[in-house]
């Protein structure tokens, strides 16, 4: 019976005969190996044909080396209970053991009685960088097809759209206040930064309503979905953000993240460095480092002492991480991320899942890995839905 240490022989095999280092010795091996069972030989051809293997690839070799253990599970997702926390040394070894991990829920997915994956006609891509900017005229620019050569001026600022980030720059003390906005739409992303500095990472389906300069005492902001945010330190003026429903934040100089979609069941605000204060209903919580103010209408806002920063930002950073969470939570976020409708079909038990998945993987590479938990799917266009095992 095929181990986890078989499979991770096999996954350095597979390495060496992807770089071309195989010797006649181990190429014996391999083959050997492929020959003795032919589900042996299909996962051999799909890891070594398939896209994911260069991105699973480049994801890995962006990991701190500190937290490379947690990382290397980049391509599955486990019921909980977690496995214990460990760290190793990332490298070629780490690879393998992503590798590993893939031999294994491929060789399942190829015994003699498959469980059934999803199927879809069309590659689902994930997101990328796209939104529109919408200027204080009311003319929408679409800013994936603007160029760096297009430089725009609102009260004074030029506009500058250089690779995924929009920047504010050459400020007017006293110019015209002119407020834009910018919005992304499901399966985009954006980075603006603000006249003072301050930069802005936004989701998929969110949009920030900003003055192009900021004059007075103050610089307020309104965002709706969610964003990351490292605000300039202005000792002269407070930095706010207004929600579309729920709490404020006041800031001064910080690094924090917004999630506030209408469809989740709480408002989170996770500091990561520095002081925010957040309100509602004349209720004041002032947070530290590794707080999360959480807000619904049943419950008011609280503060919780153990968030999870990385979880919190981990959209920013390119990865799906998921510690505890249940598929109705996974596919909210899914389903921004690659635009497609998530419908439920039956009943949907109450499995809590955990892992790390590369927001560059396709939908259906996300899709078969749910499904090793035991979660099933069926596509149709744009349209997921979910059923019972």
């Amino acid at each position: 019976m095929d181990t986890i240490d078989t499979y991770s022989h096999q996954a350095r095999l597979i390495i060496r005969h992807l770089n071309g280092d195989l010797t006649e010795k181990e190429r014996t091996e391999l083959e050997a190996w492929m020959a003795s069972d032919d589900r042996h030989r299909r996962v051999f051809e799909e890891l070594t044909r398939g896209e994911w293997l260069k991105e699973g690839l480049q994801f890995l070799e962006s990991i701190p080396v500190e937290d490379a253990w947690q990382k290397v599970a980049a391509r599955t997702v486990q019921r909980v209970p977690e496995l214990p926390e460990r760290k190793r040394r990332i490298g070629w070894w780490a690879v393998a053991a992503a590798i590993a991990a893939s031999l294994f829920f491929s060789i399942q997915y190829f015994r003699e009685d498959p469980v059934p994956v999803v199927k879809t006609a069309e590659r689902i891509s994930p997101g990328a960088d796209k939104a529109t900017l919408t200027l204080a005229d009311g003319s929408v620019m679409e800013l994936e097809a603007m160029s760096a050569d297009d430089i725009i001026i609102q009260g004074g600022v030029r506009v500058i759209n250089l690779s995924g980030k929009l920047m504010y720059t050459g400020v007017e003390k006293n110019g015209e206040i002119a407020y834009n906005t910018i919005r992304t739409p499901p399966g985009g992303q954006y980075q603006l930064q603000l006249s003072d500095g301050t930069s802005v990472w936004l989701n998929a389906s969110s949009s920030l309503r900003f003055p192009t300069t900021f004059n007075g005492e103050a610089r307020t902001v309104e965002l709706t979905g969610e964003g990351y945010f490292e605000v300039r330190h202005d000792p002269s003026k407070t930095f706010t953000v207004n929600l579309a429903f729920g709490p404020q934040l006041t800031v001064q100089g910080t690094s924090f993240n917004i999630n506030a979609y209408p469809d989740e069941p709480f408002v989170r605000a996770t500091l990561l460095d520095g002081k925010i204060s957040v309100g509602q209903n004349g209720v004041v919580k002032v947070l530290a480092p590794g707080q999360q103010a959480r807000w619904s209408d049943r419950e008011g806002l609280k503060v919780a002492d153990d968030a999870d920063t990385d979880q919190a930002i981990a959209w920013k950073n390119g990865q799906f991480v998921f510690k505890s969470m249940d598929i109705r939570s996974i596919m909210r976020q899914i389903g921004r991320w690659y635009d497609v409708e998530v419908a439920y079909s039956g009943a949907i038990g109450s499995d809590l899942f955990s892992g790390i998945v590369s927001r560059q993987s396709s939908l259906e590479q996300v899709l078969k890995i749910l499904e090793e938990g035991g979660v099933r799917f069926r596509i149709e266009g744009r349209r997921i839905t979910v059923f019972e095992k």
